[in-house]
């Protein structure tokens, strides 16, 4: 009966199920609910996907797994001496967070808008990532900040 169950041939009944479960030292619910997610993940800067641009003047990693359940995504980013990068622009209904931890940039948004100089510690929200949008590191050594992004139906 268990070969035509797993070949797909049979439908186990609750009372076979309950029966397989009890076999096993199980309870019922482990053999039909979905198996939980891991409560942790860990990820390894050694093991991360690093995407990176102009020769590794910029670079982004990923803070989430890569099959993570929420509409946002969260990145650790650097940026070389006077490098500057224009950030492709997203779908409407889509903001981005930007913080500065270390070091100073301006961020630009928009063609015709003024850069924002973004200090150490300073967060710029933006609404517009439709827009045309770059992050310049003005500071003396390399700058490191965290990237942001979430989508959501009411921005």
């Amino acid at each position: 009966m268990l070969s035509q169950i797993e070949n797909g041939q049979s439908v186990p009944t609750i009372l076979l199920l309950k029966r397989v479960a009890d076999a096993l030292d199980v309870q019922l619910s482990a053999l039909i609910a979905p198996p939980e997610p891991r409560r942790t993940v860990v990820l390894t800067r050694k093991n991360a996907t690093v995407l990176s641009s102009a020769g590794g003047s910029f670079t982004l990693r990923s803070l989430l797994p890569e099959h993570n359940v929420m509409s946002a995504d969260i990145f650790e980013g650097s940026i070389a001496v006077d490098h500057a990068e224009v950030l492709p622009s997203r779908a409407e209904a889509t903001a981005e967070s930007v913080v500065i931890v270390r070091g100073r940039a301006e961020l630009t948004v928009g063609d015709d808008s003024a850069p924002i100089l973004l200090e150490e510690g300073d967060a710029a929200y933006v609404v517009e990532t439709d827009s045309p949008r770059s992050l310049r590191n003005v500071f003396n050594g390399e700058t490191h900040f965290y990237l942001v992004r979430a989508r959501a139906a009411n921005l």
